[in-house]
């Protein structure tokens, strides 16, 4: 038995530090022939400890760690029969493993799960420091999640996750989904892929109304994809999504395609959520391929929408950063035979008819605001 009392350590690089560590432990092993068993345990009850990017306090309950584990020395093989780690309040964690104490670490087998349990904490304290940066890096969270994690051999991992009536809201207002169900799996290189589903009762993108949905998904190594086209009702209308794929997810090269369609929604309530005068007519269109690349989103060919009784087509359309707080946005807009009188109905100045073409080149926005 032992008890480490205001322990204190940090690395060059400030990347693992301890501050006023207090944590008792114990330590007991026993030779059975060709073999050890071994069990220990250890309470963190007090102090500050920072892994990059993790960081642990202890509050009214220590976080515990014990393990029960066998040693072959003949093979250098060490079983863990089981691993139990224990944080009060965020999560539980439950395992196996199996390793080998050769010139370098082996990890041979492991399995690892953590019974439903609330997100919110886990994701505050475990999940949210490593996507700092990220569009995920803020969100305030309710629902409920378990998971599982396996490895077997180099690269063999899969990882589950089963979600049950979580909520996220961005705290910045840019998003927002409620009642996400489903369940993730995750698969490694060099196993055999898993599908995945989600499905949500309804969300909101920048103030547009999303209604119910459910997506059918593939995730490979860093990769990930659509199984089939998908339909989300979007305000009173849908958005058809044909083709969707990720790449490089989670490094700074990952990229995303996308490719599909809007269904008519009514523009009185697309220009109320976009805080315009009340306009008439339909919007409709079809979306031609969509890439992200280096924080930056292109489109490949033209998009064109059916709206005022006329056709508004956008090309050359370039989108950077667009989810900081100054997105900037370029594009070329030509317009065909727009009906005034739907297009002018909603203003105090009365009614235009006739019928407008034009264009509108070079359009520079910061912001969602026009400069040039």
């Amino acid at each position: 038995e032992g008890h480490v009392e205001e322990f204190s350590f940090s690395d060059a690089q400030s990347r693992r530090v301890g501050e006023h560590i207090a944590a008792p432990f114990t330590l007991h092993a026993t030779q059975r022939q060709q073999l050890w068993q071994i069990q220990s345990q250890l309470r963190f009850t007090r102090g500050q400890l920072y892994i990059e990017p993790v960081f642990l306090e202890p509050t009214s309950s220590p976080i515990t760690l014990a393990v029960d584990a066998q040693w072959f020395p003949a093979t250098s093989q060490v079983v863990f029969s089981s691993i139990v780690f224990d944080h009060p309040g965020v999560v539980t964690a439950r395992g196996h493993a199996s390793l080998v104490l050769a010139d370098a670490l082996q990890v041979t087998e492991a399995q690892f799960g953590v019974p439903p349990m609330p997100v919110s904490e886990i994701y505050r304290v475990y999940v949210q420091p490593f996507l700092i940066g990220t569009a995920l890096d803020a969100i305030d969270s309710t629902g409920i999640i378990s998971l599982s994690v396996g490895h077997v051999g180099q690269g063999a991992m899969t990882l589950q996750a089963t979600l049950a009536d979580l909520s996220l809201h961005d705290r910045q207002g840019r998003y927002r989904l409620e009642g996400l169900m489903g369940t993730l799996a995750w698969a490694g290189d060099t196993t055999d892929p898993q599908p995945s589903f989600l499905q949500w009762r309804g969300g909101e993108v920048y103030a547009i109304t999303l209604g119910a949905g459910r997506v059918a998904l593939q995730t490979h190594g860093t990769s990930l994809r659509l199984l089939e086209p998908a339909t989300i009702p979007v305000l009173d209308g849908e958005l058809r999504i044909d083709e969707f794929a990720m790449r490089q997810i989670g490094t700074l090269q990952r990229t995303w395609r996308f490719r599909g369609g809007l269904t008519p929604i009514s523009m009185e309530s697309f220009s109320k959520v976009m805080g315009w005068p009340l306009l008439a007519g339909k919007l409709a269109g079809r979306i031609p391929q969509v890439t992200y690349k280096d924080g930056t989103i292109t489109m490949d060919g033209s998009l064109q929408m059916d709206v005022f009784n006329g056709t508004v087509t956008v090309g050359n359309l370039r989108l950077d950063q667009p989810m900081t707080l100054v997105p900037q946005l370029r594009a070329d807009i030509d317009i065909d035979h727009i009906d005034m009188e739907a297009l002018t109905g909603a203003f105090s100045f009365g009614t235009i008819k006739g019928q407008l073409s034009g264009s509108v080149h070079d359009l520079l926005l910061q912001d969602w605001q026009p400069v040039s």
